[in-house]
């Protein structure tokens, strides 16, 4: 799978600024991660599905347990802070949303899923990305 930069950091035609939720900071609207980069995680975390992606004692992950898995791999990888927190009397990890990320961080995250699925034996298509129309 192969994206331009161009492509993949277009700007975003929203305006303005959003609240972050979960405690995390909030950034300027045209700091988050484009359209376009989201776009190609997308694409980048249905390609490791279908590659094959598993947890580590073998169990195959499905589109949104990759991308949980993905995402909080990374933060932890990146030193980000995160909560465990007791739910329904089980420990879960709240991470951040994807669509909150800049556009630096959702440029980490695609290089840190490249890495993984490398690391993992798991071969990517080439394949051309489409940006979406402005």
């Amino acid at each position: 799978m192969v994206a331009t930069a161009q492509a993949v950091n277009r700007p975003d035609t929203g305006g303005g600024s959003r609240p972050a939720g979960g405690g995390w900071e909030r950034g300027t609207r045209s700091n988050k991660r484009t359209l376009n980069q989201n776009d190609y995680l997308h694409a980048l975390i249905r390609e490791a599905v279908k590659g094959g992606l598993a947890t580590d004692d073998g169990r195959r992950l499905t589109f949104y347990e990759a991308k949980v898995a993905l995402v909080t791999a990374w933060m932890i990888e990146e030193g980000y802070q995160s909560d465990i927190v007791p739910f329904g009397g089980h420990p879960i990890q709240l991470r951040r949303s994807t669509a909150e990320l800049s556009k630096a961080e959702l440029s980490s995250l695609a290089e840190f899923i490249h890495a993984t699925l490398a690391q993992r034996g798991i071969a990517l298509r080439e394949r051309r990305h489409e940006p979406r129309p402005l």
